[in-house]
């Protein structure tokens, strides 16, 4: 046989669980497919993955007795389109040929995100690539005036820690995160540790820089995020702060779906375009594209944006809507507080860790409580507790019932309570009154339906 190697649209880790069990994940970018292989097969992919020779995987073969089943797995792997040969290209991309596509909620997705974490993986990594926005988001809570960035001679080591620790997946975000310089070099090296990445974007970049679009494409994103707030021009524009924001976002979603780049339209709801949503939903179906719609507001630490929330009335006709995916038949409410009491306040901390402009190191993009600088503590030493990865520690052992006061009341259980949102207010592990008014609201359209 020719040699074989990995292609570059493959992202793949392998894991040893706690039960023994070896498994291996492997994302085709190409067929957006998740395969999950465990054994013999899991194995001899980890080996694969290496890119190792024909003759060095011919021994690994002999010395754990699979030469009966090499060659037939390796045949199964080309035409998969998991390995390519020196012959050829086995998979080629069609720009005209629709593929399967992908959504966040894809429930094996999930499944692979929730496995390797609850086995002690690291399994997502967030880099907040830049504060810096090419937009004016009358809603937005980043942080403002701040000019750093995330350098690739600073972030390259802990990329090399996320891969050991079993990373997966490295979202980037901002600001808006094409305005790094590093932008290009630090998803290539991302790419080269074979782990997938995704990113937040307003496409606004993407539009002005054809080669940018053209570049990030060729390196197989597994999902960009766009936000797209209305399909009237003057209202999502009115949101932006951007004359022509609109039709660049517009612009761009459909060229990536062209490219059969999964997209995914976030649609931030201000009492602004509160209704704006039924017309983007319709958009995104016809462009198969995922949706999240959200209405949950972080405060702004430089300013007061409250004026922009969606109003009570409002946001009872979106959750009684049977159309919208926000309606309440869809939220699952908690019915044995019990048991809800005794579980942790959330995932954070549990599944990932994220890397600010400043190289602060917090446990997601909401909670920001400090955990280190990756300047002097190693993503790993944060992970294993070790030094100031003690605080990690603190952090997730906080259950419900650690929260004062809360989960009392009746309309308690419609509560999402996010302890980063709540931080952010100056209400860590306290009631705060937005989710308490929003309970209340949930609870009523609950009442309506």
């Amino acid at each position: 046989m020719s040699n074989i190697k990995v292609p570059d649209w493959i992202s793949t880790q392998s894991y040893q669980l706690n039960d023994g069990k070896l498994v291996s994940y492997i994302f085709n970018h190409k067929l957006n497919e998740f395969i999950e292989l465990e054994g013999f097969s899991s194995v001899l992919w980890s080996q694969l993955a290496k890119n190792v020779s024909q003759k060095d995987i011919s021994e690994f073969a002999r010395i754990n007795h699979l030469e009966d089943e090499l060659e037939e797995f390796l045949n199964d792997l080309i035409s998969a389109g998991l390995l390519i040969t020196d012959t050829g290209d086995f998979i080629r991309r069609n720009k005209n040929e629709s593929v399967n596509s992908f959504e966040h909620t894809d429930a094996f997705f999930m499944e692979i995100i929730s496995t390797i974490a609850a086995n002690g993986f690291l399994s997502k990594l967030f880099l907040e690539m830049t504060y810096n926005c090419n937009l004016k988001c009358i809603h937005c809570f980043n942080e403002k005036n701040c000019e750093n960035q995330i350098k690739f001679e600073d972030v390259r080591k802990s990329i090399d820690e996320a891969a050991e620790l079993g990373t997966i997946l490295i979202t980037l975000s901002g600001g808006e995160c094409t305005l790094n310089k590093d932008f290009i070099k630090i998803i290539e090296y991302i790419r080269k540790k074979k782990i997938a990445f995704e990113f937040f974007t307003n496409g606004q970049k993407l539009y002005d820089d054809n080669e940018l679009f053209e570049k990030v494409i060729s390196l197989y994103p597994l999902e960009v995020v766009l936000s797209l707030y209305s399909m009237n021009p003057e209202i999502h524009d009115k949101i932006t702060g951007i004359t022509n924001s609109h039709k660049k976002t517009l612009y761009v979603i459909k060229k990536l779906r062209e490219n059969n780049i999964n997209v995914r339209i976030n649609c931030f709801l201000t009492k602004y375009n509160a209704y704006e949503y039924k017309e983007v939903e319709k958009f995104a179906k016809e462009n198969n594209t995922g949706l999240i719609l959200d209405y949950k507001l972080i405060d702004n630490p430089t300013k007061s944006n409250s004026d922009v929330r969606i109003t009570k009335n409002q946001l009872l006709n979106i959750l009684v809507d049977k159309e919208s995916v926000l309606d309440i038949k869809n939220l699952k409410t908690k019915d044995t507080i019990d048991d809800f009491m005794n579980l942790g306040v959330c995932t954070a901390g549990y599944k990932s860790l994220l890397v600010n402009p400043n190289l602060d190191i917090y446990v997601c993009p909401v909670l920001k409580i400090p955990l280190g600088n990756i300047k002097s503590v190693s993503l790993k030493d944060i992970w294993t507790y070790k030094g100031t990865g003690i605080n990690l520690k603190k952090i997730k052992s906080v259950k419900n019932k650690d929260l004062k006061q809360c989960f009392k009341e009746e309309y308690c259980k419609y509560c999402a309570y996010c302890p980063g949102v709540a931080h952010a207010a100056g209400f860590y592990l306290q009631p705060y009154k937005l989710f308490c008014e929003n309970a209340k609201i949930q609870m009523e359209a609950a009442e309506r339906k």
